[in-house]
């Protein structure tokens, strides 16, 4: 009997062509000035890298039309989340013989509903990356905070996601919103309460996700929400899978040093991972994994090594795109199982 997972996950994205819209109703073109001295857009912080690459195309458009530029200024407010009811109405299932057979625990090893302890800030469901030991990371607008012995501990203020605790328990790594509502990548000195920046070129929204124990760093990946013509991109399917992170935008981080370094192999799927890790194969260092190819319609399953950082394909599925998170292999049973458009959908494992 297996436990499975019947979940779809949901993103909200704001388009950039609205937002311009709106602005251009305030223009008035007789005179080639703005009706009004000033624009102020208010999001979560999570928008944060949208309207800097928005803001920087107006610019452009307006310094060629010869129009005045007005005050741009975007205000965040953190996240919207709903955390107290994000989670109602999802429920684990145990499926027999392709059959659900009732109600399921949460596996251990699973934290897709995370714990409800009452505490000011709540749990997140990737809490397998932010605890170590007796000690657990969470993040909010409000603060990064630690969690020891039942009690709540304030480390910094400010708005913060996606820590990443790093064996040692020394170092966190984490996504800071900064004074200008922009999100950098920071370090945390546990010991000291000291924080760090750690210094990224180039354009783009970063931040971690995920701990490599083989090299002793820390994943960190480029959102690349909108297209290169600052459209921003939306999902063929409204319940897609989340694209994988573009390999160019990745970088591996010295957690102690904050010296950065491209990859050198296949990553991207340790950047799917969310409320789980990978899933492991019956072999040491070798992960199950699905990679979707966008431009094949079509989704990779194979076995990824851990080791040497490369992924081989077992099996492509054609027009259905998924990642490794909404997938589980049943290799005892010969099947793989995935969830597709609000299905759970299953296929025999190649011999």
């Amino acid at each position: 009997m297996l436990t499975i997972r019947l979940f779809l996950l949901a993103a909200a994205i704001v388009e950039a062509k609205t937002v311009v819209l709106k602005a251009a109703r305030l223009f008035d073109g007789k005179s080639n000035q703005m009706m009004s001295p000033g624009i102020v857009v208010v999001t979560d912080f999570r928008q944060a890298d949208h309207f800097e690459q928005l803001f920087l195309t107006v610019k452009k458009w307006f310094a060629a039309k010869g129009y005045r530029l007005p005050e741009l200024h975007h205000v965040t407010f953190g996240a919207v989340t709903g955390e107290d009811r994000r989670y109602e109405g999802y429920s684990w299932y145990k499926v027999a013989d392709g059959q659900t057979a009732g109600i399921a625990n949460q596996p251990p090893d699973v934290g897709f509903l995370p714990i409800q302890d009452g505490l000011g800030v709540p749990a997140s469901n990737e809490q397998w990356k932010t605890s170590l030991g007796g000690i657990e990371i969470r993040t909010s607008d409000d603060g990064l905070f630690k969690v020891v012995g039942g009690r709540l501990i304030k480390v910094h203020d400010g708005a913060y996601s996606h820590a990443v605790i790093v064996p040692g328990g020394r170092w966190v790594l984490a996504a800071k919103t900064n004074e200008v509502s922009v999100q950098v990548t920071v370090r945390i000195n546990l010991l000291t309460n000291k924080e760090y920046l750690v210094p990224i070129e180039g354009y783009g929204q970063r931040y971690p996700v995920a701990y490599v124990s083989g090299l002793n760093r820390v994943l960190i990946v480029r959102d690349d929400a909108y297209s290169g013509d600052y459209e921003f991109a939306q999902p063929e399917e409204k319940d897609a899978a989340p694209a994988d992170a573009d390999p160019s935008g990745m970088l591996l981080v010295d957690p102690a040093t904050g010296i950065t370094q491209p990859i050198a192999g296949e990553f991207r799927p340790i950047s799917q991972q969310t409320f789980r890790p990978l899933q492991k194969t019956s072999r040491p260092n070798e992960y199950w994994a699905a990679i979707p190819n966008e431009e094949k319609n079509e989704t990779e399953v194979g076995i990824f090594d851990m080791n040497h950082f490369g992924f081989r394909a077992v099996m492509r599925i054609p027009k259905i795109k998924f990642n490794s998170m909404y997938m589980w292999a049943d290799e005892a049973g010969g099947k793989i199982y995935f969830v597709y458009r609000g299905h759970l959908l299953a296929l025999p494992l190649p011999r």
